[in-house]
């Protein structure tokens, strides 16, 4: 009897053992596949957030490459433009090979009155003028006698190629203020037209004058002055000088 009751027990151990082994193998296997699946799942989700980091930020990048470059070409061309327009607004043209005319030695005869019935005073000097700054301006340095006076002037012209008129100012001995113009030149006529202010001391601050600078040939030209009756402010020609080459 104590036999027949160990083996029933060794056979119900043994049942009991093997439904318990069958049923650790399936939790072991269930709990191999889920964690294969996570793994799976993990490395899957892993690479697709990897590539689409990567996709997105090499998007991103070239993105920003492209934009940066189109920003550094369009600034070049930007710069370009700029450098062409200035380097066309300092260089000589044309318009400045008129005032060669004006470029030598001379002699000159000046004939000046204060008003229009006023007796002409007569002068005479010598006036330089050369070209200055690569050819930009023409300074005339002038030296003579006005008013009893020794008197001493320099002008300085040129062509301002953005204005697209010519610029002048004076100063001489006979003042401290300056003269200052702009105009225009006439081929047919040869004549240089200015109008500008200049500082008068009878009538107080600013006056206007305008001149005409006539071109009679390769060895003379003439300027014409224009200016305000200083009694009644009414244009008169004040002044009108005659230049001869040497």
């Amino acid at each position: 009897m104590k036999t027949s009751i160990s083996t029933t027990t060794i056979l119900s151990a043994a049942v009991i053992f093997t439904l318990n082994h069958s049923s650790l193998q399936s939790a072991y296997a269930d709990h191999h596949e889920g964690a294969h699946k996570h793994s799976e799942g993990s490395h899957k989700k892993h690479a697709e957030g990897s590539h689409k980091k990567h996709s997105e930020g090499s998007h991103k990048k070239h993105a920003e490459g492209s934009h940066s470059g189109d920003n550094a070409d369009a600034a070049k061309a930007a710069q370009d433009a700029m450098m062409a327009k200035w380097h066309q607004y300092a260089t000589p043209a044309e318009n400045h090979k008129t005032l060669d005319a004006f470029v030598g030695s001379w002699k000159y005869k000046v004939s000046m009155r204060m008003s229009p019935d006023a007796k002409p005073e007569i002068s005479e000097g010598t006036s330089e003028s050369k070209w200055i700054l690569g050819g930009r301006f023409v300074q005339q340095s002038v030296s003579g006698v006005s008013m009893g006076q020794q008197f001493e002037g320099i002008g300085i012209i040129g062509y301002d190629n953005a204005k697209g008129e010519y610029d002048s100012m004076w100063i001489d001995s006979m003042g401290t203020g300056m003269m200052r113009g702009t105009g225009t030149f006439d081929t047919k006529s040869k004549t240089l037209t200015e109008k500008g202010t200049f500082s008068c001391p009878f009538r107080g601050g600013e006056s206007k004058f305008r001149t005409n600078t006539i071109i009679t040939n390769a060895n003379s030209y003439t300027m014409e002055m224009y200016g305000p009756d200083i009694a009644t402010g009414e244009e008169f020609k004040s002044m009108e000088i005659t230049y001869t080459r040497k």
